[in-house]
């Protein structure tokens, strides 16, 4: 057979395909694997580029119910009329104006936001709703009353005042991060105000109400002279509650620090000196205690405790009152 001199197809008797294939540049060259692989090849191209698409539109639906609040977290500042509610919209402006006047009616402020009452606007704020928000801050300068009569609720961005009043209610507090108090007056709920951050105390007025105070974070850190009514620690993993060297707790109700056998909870100092503490009530036990003073006239005492030293008017018990067992009569 003479070997034919025209296109690489023409031995065959057949035309260049026009088919779908070709469109995915794929072109019958009379050489079937040469076309299998462009398929191939312009296929995968094709999928990977369809996968892109949906992996970019899963991530964005996942980031979107995924992502916490605190990404699109709003500062609100308090521009309401005197003693009204804080659950009106009309009462905060989400840009920091400078006179007390009509809010922007942009929505009251969430669980991710943060709250702000400053000199701007003095007006007091009456909490009539349950209030959230991941940060409250008092600045110096504000003058108005904070009347609570709802439960409030702050996150890690914590409470911190530096002026102002708060004038508490029954309902509980609830702080995930510190609590600050600088300056000003924080007349605590009758109920709880739990804080699982620093209870740090350096100026203003702290009034208790007869409530509690309960330390429900991990370590934890009490700075400053406080007074309480109640005041609790209890942990079942072994967990380090700190005082400043100088400083003085007055517990006139009860004071509850409690560990658990095995999960001391450590009562340290920070600073020089020892930190004074003066409890008319007491529920403590597995502790483990350094450079305390006790004032009260009345020894503290702690069983299935340890002693650290430098400890004063405290009494030990580091073991466990055995369980008796009754005598068998035979």
């Amino acid at each position: 057979m003479t070997a034919s001199n025209g296109p690489p197809w023409s031995s065959y008797g057949r035309q260049p395909s026009t088919h779908v294939g070709a469109q995915l540049g794929c072109h019958d060259t009379g050489v079937l694997p040469y076309c299998a692989r462009s398929k191939k090849k312009n296929l995968k191209n094709i999928f990977q580029s369809q996968a892109s698409a949906v992996l970019i539109a899963c991530a964005l639906f996942l980031a979107s119910v995924i992502l916490p609040s605190s990404a699109y977290a709003a500062t609100y500042w308090w521009m309401g009329t005197n003693g009204t509610s804080t659950n009106n919209q009309n009462n905060w402006s989400t840009s920091d104006l400078t006179t007390c006047t009509s809010g922007t009616g942009s929505g009251t402020p969430g669980a991710g936001d943060t709250i702000i009452f400053d000199a701007d606007c003095d007006n007091g704020a009456t909490i009539n709703t349950a209030l959230s928000a991941d940060t409250v801050v008092i600045e110096s300068g504000y003058t108005g009353t904070i009347t609570q009569s709802q439960s409030v609720t702050v996150g890690i961005g914590g409470w911190t005042q530096s002026d102002g009043t708060l004038a508490g209610g029954t309902d509980n507090i609830t702080i995930s991060g510190d609590f600050t108090l600088s300056g000003g007056t924080f007349t605590s709920t009758s109920g709880n105000l739990s804080v699982a951050g620093n209870f740090d105390h350096s100026g203003g007025t702290f009034t208790h109400s007869s409530g509690t105070v309960v330390l429900n974070g991990t370590d934890q850190t009490i700075s400053g002279s406080t007074t309480f009514y109640n005041l609790t620690k209890t942990v079942t993993t072994s967990r380090t509650l700190t005082f400043v060297g100088g400083t003085t707790q007055t517990v006139s109700n009860t004071l509850t620090l409690q560990g658990a056998s095995g999960q001391l909870l450590n009562l340290r100092r920070s600073g020089s000196g020892q930190w004074n503490v003066n409890p008319t009530l007491r529920s403590i036990s597995y502790v483990d205690v350094k450079d305390s003073n006790n004032t009260n006239a009345t020894a503290i005492y702690a069983p299935s405790s340890t002693d650290s030293g430098n400890n004063t008017n405290w009494t030990f018990d580091s073991t466990p009152t055995p369980t008796q067992t009754p005598t068998q009569t035979p």
